[in-house]
């Protein structure tokens, strides 16, 4: 089973999403972004960013969304 770091991680590579592009959309650094990436943070407002670059929910990417 992929965990959710991976499943995220994957579909940013897919898409040629990068974890920089998103933190300077955001004006956050992408230290904040990895952060949410790997579930050691929990900022809404980020995994939307992703969610949205994606083209998805956050839902769909974090088990129990935002």
């Amino acid at each position: 089973m992929v965990n959710q770091h991976k499943k995220v991680k994957i579909e940013m590579i897919r898409k040629g999403v990068n974890p920089s592009e998103v933190a300077r959309e955001v004006g956050v650094t992408r230290w904040a972004v990895y952060a949410v990436m790997t579930g050691r943070s929990r900022s809404a407002r980020i995994r939307l960013a992703i969610a949205e670059k994606l083209g998805t929910t956050p839902g769909r990417l974090w088990r129990k969304g935002i």
